[in-house]
């Protein structure tokens, strides 16, 4: 569990300059009206990573 913890931190602030370059409006903007945007894909990926941890614990 600690290696996973650790990984992400990793990739995280290896990539933390792309991720802070992306503007408010292409993080909020939906491709299609059926598609998700990018803040929803993060918000999904964060709560199910809270729920995956939480169960290991």
């Amino acid at each position: 569990m600690q290696n996973a913890v650790e990984e992400l931190t990793r990739l995280i602030e290896n990539h933390e300059k792309e991720f802070f370059s992306i503007s408010e409006l292409e993080f909020n903007a939906r491709p299609f009206p059926e598609k998700w945007s990018k803040k929803k894909y993060l918000g999904i990926c964060a709560t199910l990573l809270l729920i995956i941890i939480e169960d290991l614990s």
